[in-house]
């Protein structure tokens, strides 16, 4: 049984907002790389010019290259495991491609695991971003660095 698709829109649509309200830099970047692949690839699976997986397998990869120099750029970690998943979903892809066989249950599954993992990993760097903020902006700005407090 398979997620109605009203639960997907609301989590990425939650995670990505979440990061563009509150993320630093790198969790703004890849909130706008994810929503903006997401929609794309809603867009290229409704095309039927080149057909529907070709699309967004082109959408996929492009994905794969911000979040790849994302995760060479960024000094938090997330963005490196964001790649990782999202190459998992592009292999998946592949490997369809080089074997029809690959399909239906696995193929649907794989693709969705990634895509959850892939919005986790943002929604997980958002946060701890977010509460690294708030930690410095509590922190006692009077104490001296590297003092011990008795």
């Amino acid at each position: 049984m398979q997620l109605p698709l009203w639960i997907w829109t609301a989590y990425v649509v939650g995670v990505c907002g979440f990061a563009l309200a509150v993320g630093g830099r790198s969790e703004k970047v890849g909130a706008a790389a994810i929503l903006g692949g997401w929609i794309a690839s809603v867009a290229a699976s409704s095309f039927g010019g080149w057909g529907r997986t070709s699309g967004v397998e082109i959408v996929d990869v492009a994905v794969l290259a911000i979040l790849v120099g994302l995760a060479l750029r960024s000094h938090r970690w997330w963005p490196i495991f964001a790649a990782g998943f999202h190459l998992l979903a592009v292999a998946t892809h592949w490997a369809h491609q080089l074997d029809p066989t690959v399909g239906g249950w696995a193929y649907l599954t794989a693709g969705i695991i990634w895509g959850y993992m892939l919005v986790a990993s943002l929604g997980w760097g958002t946060w701890t971003a977010w509460r690294e903020r708030q930690l410095i902006e509590r922190a006692d700005p009077t104490g001296a660095p590297g003092a011990t407090r008795r």
